[in-house]
């Protein structure tokens, strides 16, 4: 079995097990509402980029919407009054990253996106 033909029995067995139950709404976003997701509003930007409304610590930010990127990249601005790893003098440890310990990896208390 090809990887590509896997990863779309996966998808098919994900989307089955997310039909709803109770006759309710079988879009995805119907089942992303139950879940607790909510809509956001993207514009576009300049290149076609995607824009989100936003905050962060609670101050309205505009957020580039990147899908193919695994981290949060903050401008300066954005990043000043957050405190970072070097400030707090620790590391963390991440699942997926590993162990992080670069001094100026800075610790979002809150971010929210859309209706801030």
């Amino acid at each position: 079995m090809s990887l590509f033909t896997a990863a779309g029995l996966a998808l098919a067995v994900v989307a089955r097990a997310a039909e709803p139950q109770n006759g309710t709404g079988h879009s995805l976003e119907d089942y992303l509402k139950r879940v607790g997701y909510l809509p956001i509003a993207l514009k576009k930007g300049e290149q076609d980029k995607l824009l989100a409304q936003g905050a962060l610590a609670g101050k309205k930010r505009l957020f580039v919407v990147d899908t193919g990127t695994v981290r949060t990249a903050l401008d300066e601005g954005a990043a000043r009054g957050l405190k970072s790893l070097g400030e707090l003098g620790v590391t963390l440890e991440d699942g997926f990253f590993g162990k992080l310990s670069d001094p100026t990896i800075v610790l979002m208390d809150k971010l929210t996106l859309g209706s801030a």
